[in-house]
């Protein structure tokens, strides 16, 4: 009579992939979990384990869109400035961003055809994928204000932008609604150009 050697069972571990949740107007990251779902961006395991262990917090973690990507940066990450770059940002508004011209990054595109009072916006590939694969969630939408050319602190109308459509479109068309050209401001989250065509 054999004896039968005793079996063997290999575990198979699934990879699991980490996200940080985040507000992308402020940055601030306000959950770590393996779904993703909202604005998420992955994380390394390593440190998805330091924040469920408390060694790490949410809170030292900013999230920022730098060069076509979502980028998990520290708060505590010091940069050396020269002094004369720190007097001249007093009055920036960091939160308020105006769009101008912009041929070097991948962009939401905005195009004002004056003559036929439209806004004519469409999105570059690359940042379309960026936003397919970080951005799950069904509302999103971006708001954008048009001011005048010499009073910026009221806006003239403003619209909204649903960001689903448009990566699902190519394109979206919205109704200007003033007769003459505007500045373009929004809050800085994507890259943006604005050009007028005549």
């Amino acid at each position: 009579m054999t004896i039968r050697p005793p079996l063997k069972f290999d575990v198979i571990r699934p990879k699991v992939q980490y996200y940080f949740h985040f507000d992308p107007e402020s940055g601030d990251v306000y959950g770590c979990s393996i779904q993703q779902k909202g604005h998420s961006v992955e994380i390394p395991k390593e440190l998805a384990k330091q924040v469920q262990n408390g060694i790490r917090r949410l809170t030292e973690y900013k999230v920022i869109f730098k060069n076509t990507q979502y980028v998990v940066e520290s708060k505590f990450t010091v940069t050396q400035k020269p002094q004369n770059d720190l007097e001249q940002n007093i009055s920036v508004n960091k939160l308020i961003y105006e769009i101008v011209k912009n041929d070097k990054e991948p962009c939401i595109r905005f195009r004002l055809d004056i003559e036929n009072k439209k806004w004519d916006i469409t999105i570059d590939n690359e940042l379309k994928t960026v936003i397919k694969n970080t951005v799950k969630q069904e509302n999103n939408t971006l708001k954008f204000f048009a001011t005048t050319q010499n009073n910026t602190s009221v806006p003239e109308y403003t619209f909204d932008v649903d960001l689903n459509q448009l990566c699902d479109q190519g394109s979206v068309e919205i109704e200007h609604k003033a007769d003459s050209k505007p500045r373009l401001f929004c809050r800085k989250i994507y890259n943006y150009s604005y050009e007028v065509v005549q």
